[in-house]
């Protein structure tokens, strides 16, 4: 089992704030946080893993309306980063989730 993830400072960007409901984006997050990568494909899902074990960058994928599909990286969907790696300047900013569309990407 992963072990949890950090979220650090959450940022949403304005059109999951106006797309994503307030209680699918908590939900999601939670799930986030527990390692749960939603519907990110097996391989993205392995390299979270890794990362998570070095203290990298993690993605997760959700569907904004669970009733319809998603590929998750079309018009239903979001996704949740948390980047806690050395890119990040960690005494300015330490780490960073940010939530957004993929076209917000």
């Amino acid at each position: 089992m992963p072990k949890h993830v950090f979220l650090g400072r959450t940022v949403i960007t304005p059109a999951v704030e106006e797309r994503v409901p307030v209680d699918r984006l908590n939900e999601c997050l939670a799930l986030h946080q527990q390692g749960n990568w939603g519907i990110v494909d097996a391989a993205d899902r392995a390299l979270n893993n890794e990362q998570l074990l070095e203290d990298g960058r993690v993605m997760s994928s959700w569907q904004i309306d669970v009733t319809k599909p998603s590929d998750g990286c079309d018009d239903n969907a979001f996704w949740i980063i948390t980047d806690g790696s050395a890119a990040i300047n960690y005494a300015q900013t330490g780490i960073i989730t940010t939530v957004l569309l993929p076209e917000d990407y």
